[in-house]
């Protein structure tokens, strides 16, 4: 089981999971959440993401890098 915890770092929240990987958010709106994986670079575009909905996470994909 995955578990997240929310972390504020003063510029933007970030959300943590159980496994290590980072997510920022990409959109939200008034019932929900989505959040992507913060690994982007020239070479990895990960396209895992989370949505959050109150205290619920689903996560939508798998990762590309380890």
């Amino acid at each position: 089981m995955v578990t997240f915890q929310v972390v504020d770092s003063g510029i933007q929240r970030i959300l943590i999971s159980s496994h290590g990987y980072t997510f920022i958010v990409k959109r939200q709106n008034s019932v929900s959440t989505e959040l992507r994986c913060s690994v982007r670079n020239k070479t990895v575009t990960c396209p895992d993401k989370v949505v959050q909905r109150g205290d619920t996470y689903t996560v939508n994909k798998t990762h590309l890098h380890l």
